[in-house]
């Protein structure tokens, strides 16, 4: 009988331990499943932000370029823009 009781009891781990095994592959093929789905997205976001970025680089070179021509076209204006600028900045920062 104790023969019997022992290889029952193998089985029963054995069982167990099959049922384990399922269990490790599915979470582990969950968590690269998931994985997969993080690193895709990350992709994604990296895309994005750098093309906004570059869109943000040539937005702000347009903008350059429109001040330099301004200022050529217009130097005193300019000069007294930028005195007015000077001075508005002082009076607020001074502490009287």
């Amino acid at each position: 009988m104790e023969t019997q009781g022992q290889s029952g009891g193998s089985y029963e781990t054995e069982a167990m331990r099959e049922r384990a095994s399922a269990t490790l592959e599915r979470a582990s093929s969950t968590a690269h499943q998931t994985v997969d789905r993080l690193a895709s997205r990350a992709q994604q976001a990296k895309e994005r932000l750098v093309e906004s970025s570059e869109q943000w680089m040539s937005q702000g070179q347009h903008y350059i370029e429109q001040t330099r021509e301004m200022v050529r076209a217009n130097p005193l204006a300019a000069v007294g823009i930028a005195v007015a600028a000077g001075i508005l900045l002082s009076k607020l920062t001074s502490r009287r």
